[in-house]
């Protein structure tokens, strides 16, 4: 099950941005300006670049654990190495950003975490559950924690 990253209110501000930089540079006089010109272009540029990014950042459920696809750089995470699922930043709980903290024992130790932003979050937040049981949750799925399966 795939999850992409959701389109955030700021991706929407530069789309709009950048229409209205475009439809001003073509519409009447200011067409002639150079620097206008430049101004559009990258906003047009930057407005594209936040669109491609949106296919390219994405978070998938497999039967091995997480798999995590940022642009060019992936990890998959082992179900079993998933300790803990909260809010984040912790000082913002009703945010839709997700830490998911892992730890790999030795001999290859590492530990970090994964920060999610899906589109759907509660189904995001079940198959987590679902799939990492042993994970201390401090998410809340709606009004009430996701409950333990």
């Amino acid at each position: 099950m795939r999850f992409r990253a959701k389109f955030a209110l700021v991706d929407w501000a530069w789309l709009a941005v950048a229409a209205f930089v475009s439809i001003l540079f073509l519409s009447g006089p200011h067409r002639a300006a150079s620097n206008l010109r430049y101004y559009a272009l990258m906003m047009v540029l930057f407005a594209a670049a936040r669109v491609l990014l949106h296919f390219f950042i994405f978070w998938e459920i497999t039967s091995a654990g997480l798999y995590e696809r940022r642009l060019w750089t992936t990890r998959t995470i082992p179900w079993q190495e998933i300790t803990a699922i909260a809010p984040w930043p912790e000082s913002r709980p009703n945010r839709d950003y997700i830490a998911i903290e892992f730890a790999r024992s030795a001999p290859l130790s590492n530990r970090g975490s994964v920060i999610a932003s899906p589109e759907h979050r509660e189904d995001f937040l079940t198959e987590l559950r679902r799939r990492a049981p042993q994970a201390a949750l401090e998410v809340t799925l709606g009004a009430s924690p996701v409950p333990a399966r």
